[in-house]
């Protein structure tokens, strides 16, 4: 048996880091499931560079340009179709994941193509308004074509209609691990892009003050994955940033764009810091703070549904308000306050059990549940 996850666009950079949040996850997943003697194959829009250094795991790339905008899901399910076509069999899976519900068209488009044996993992809870009847109808579609569903978190799947089953996304808690080296100073990181639901304009003010009115003797320092230059055009992040120009705040911040590792950036990182205003993004869980929780990192993160079956505001984390930035820097004040060891541990022992072994036995155990 061959399990085909074919997803819109696999950002690859190297044998250890994936760039987004739902195809990180669906690479550990793959990993995993090779590693158990299962013959699995990532299909998607590609970099031409890509190589599988995943072990024992393909990545075949389809001719689809700008796979991951809403205009062109037919095309991709097209293209999709026609390689399995060529390479499926009696017996195999196709396990399709998205961020939006949208997909599910392509989901329906495979369920009449190639029958029941269809699971379809949602990363992001369904909308409300016109395009949130768009994605149950899309859903309600392929349930028709025999198209089975999954959520990434119990939150996205309390929003599927109809019955749906949680598999949570799979961390290697192997690779992401405790280690000793986080610099001198106290690193906060933040992980995303400069788009307004991932709260970067909440987390800058807020370390602004903490800076300038500290609690410890700690020297902060805050990391961003955000490529300063990509900020223009953000109105309100360009408005915080002039804020924030004549203090001490600006020089105690590094800017990044592309890492090449994130294990090597949360590793030297005392304190990682998840502000998302919605969870309209890339998942409803945040892969990176799942991965900074099994090296046993300080998690603050806002108070989203997804992230609230995870953290738990004051013993493997701290939480706050959404969108509140006074909120942020008490919840950031508490976390640099804490027993870091302590609440670092806890959050491991949390992912450990969660999201290690027991997710890809989950998920592997929705496949057997598919008719064949």
């Amino acid at each position: 048996m061959t399990i085909f996850h074919a997803l819109p666009q696999f950002h690859y950079v190297n044998d250890q880091t994936v760039i987004g949040g739902y195809p990180s996850a669906v690479a550990r997943l793959a990993a995993a499931q090779s590693a158990q003697g299962l013959r699995v194959e990532i299909v998607s829009r590609m970099p031409a560079s890509s190589k599988s250094r995943l072990a024992g795991v393909d990545l075949s790339s389809l001719d689809v340009i700008d796979s991951a905008s809403h205009r062109h899901p037919l095309r991709f399910a097209r293209e999709l179709a026609s390689f399995l076509r060529r390479r499926f069999s009696v017996g195999d899976s196709i396990h399709f994941h998205s961020g939006h519900a949208e997909y599910a068209f392509i989901s329906a488009i495979l369920g009449l193509r190639f029958g029941g044996r269809i699971v379809h993992t949602l990363y992001c809870p369904l909308r409300n308004g016109l395009r949130g009847l768009a994605q149950r109808l899309a859903i309600a579609i392929a349930r028709l074509c025999g198209v089975s569903f999954s959520g990434m978190s119990r939150n996205v799947c309390i929003s599927i209609p109809g019955y749906s089953t949680w598999t949570p996304p799979v961390v290697n808690v192997e690779y992401f691990k405790p280690t000793s080296n986080a610099v001198d100073d106290c690193q906060l990181l933040f992980v995303g892009n400069a788009t307004t639901s991932k709260g970067l304009a909440d987390l800058l003010p807020a370390f602004g003050n903490l800076v300038k009115n500290p609690v410890s003797n700690d020297v902060l320092r805050l990391v961003v994955t955000t490529e300063l230059a990509r900020t223009s055009g953000r109105n309100e992040l360009s408005e915080v940033l002039e804020g924030l120009e004549g203090g001490p705040a600006l020089d105690h911040i590094t800017w990044l764009s592309i890492v090449p590792d994130m294990r090597d950036l949360l590793s030297e990182s005392a304190i990682h810091v998840a502000p998302f205003r919605t969870t309209n993004g890339p998942s409803d869980y945040f892969m990176s703070t799942l991965e900074a929780m099994a090296m046993g990192k300080v998690c603050v993160v806002s108070d989203l549904p997804g992230m609230a079956e995870v953290v738990r505001d004051g013993d493997n984390g701290f939480s706050f308000q959404a969108g509140d930035s006074a909120d942020l820097e008490r919840a950031l004040r508490r976390a640099l306050q804490c027993d870091r060891i302590a609440v670092g541990c806890r959050a491991r022992k949390f992912v450990v059990k969660a999201f290690g072994a027991a997710a890809v036995e989950a998920t592997n155990k929705l496949y057997g549940e598919l008719r064949a």
